[in-house]
């Protein structure tokens, strides 16, 4: 695996040796240019996907889409309870990396998607629970709330593997896979669009949304060994 511009910049900060300012060099400007665009192509797509979640569930009813902003926020919010395991990974990956410690760099990916389904399960079980409560926290409508409320088992029961999801994203930024990554979130925006043409009730949109999650973690567990080796 080729080294990052960050990991080898982590390793050499650990090191201990001077990080002198320098006029970059053409390479690595193109080098940070792609891995850059890559990374925003993936959240462009993402947040695109979820735009078309919204426009898919306004075109159901309004009830439906005041129902599917309620559970998208939350779902936003537990994702981005998850991002401080992503975070943690690039950092630690990339180090490892970029200091030649292949194994190391394994045993820490390990270690954080063990973390990442313990984080994951344990906010799914505590959302599973305030099923019935927290809808009322966002609306007094009797309609939102029972649609909501419909809503909440897709948004509890898939936090394990939304949780490997993005941790497992954290992962390949640190190992410097950009390219992969926002290669498929691409495709998988794409499915997700063709899915979403095609659904009825606000329980088809969070179908194909879960569905789109479990497109992304197949090929981040495929590759997974070959990322790090």
């Amino acid at each position: 695996m080729e080294r990052s511009p960050l990991s080898g910049c982590l390793a050499r900060g650990r090191s201990g040796l001077p990080l002198t300012a320098t006029i970059p060099k053409f390479g690595d400007l193109v080098s940070l240019l792609g891995a850059g665009s890559a990374l925003s192509v993936r959240s462009l797509a993402l947040v695109s996907f979820f735009a078309l979640t919204t426009r898919t569930a306004a075109e159901i009813g309004v009830v439906e889409v005041a129902a599917h902003q309620v559970a998208l926020q939350v779902w936003i919010f537990l994702a981005l309870a998850v991002d401080a395991i992503a975070i943690a990974a690039q950092a630690l990956i990339a180090a490892s990396l970029g200091q030649g410690d292949n194994q190391e760099a394994r045993l820490t990916a390990d270690r954080m998607l063990a973390w990442a389904l313990v984080w994951g399960g344990s906010l799914g079980l505590a959302f599973w629970l305030l099923r019935g409560a927290l809808p009322t926290w966002f609306s007094s409508d009797p309609e939102v709330v029972l649609v909501v409320t419909s809503l909440m088992p897709f948004v509890a029961l898939t936090q394990p593997l939304n949780a490997l999801v993005f941790v497992w994203d954290g992962i390949y930024i640190g190992a410097g896979a950009f390219r992969f990554l926002g290669g498929w979130m691409v495709v998988a925006t794409v499915l997700g669009a063709i899915g979403l043409a095609s659904v009825t009730t606000i329980a088809d949109v969070w179908w194909v949304v879960t569905a789109l999650m479990v497109f992304r973690v197949l090929p981040l567990a495929i590759r997974h060994g070959a990322t790090l080796s």
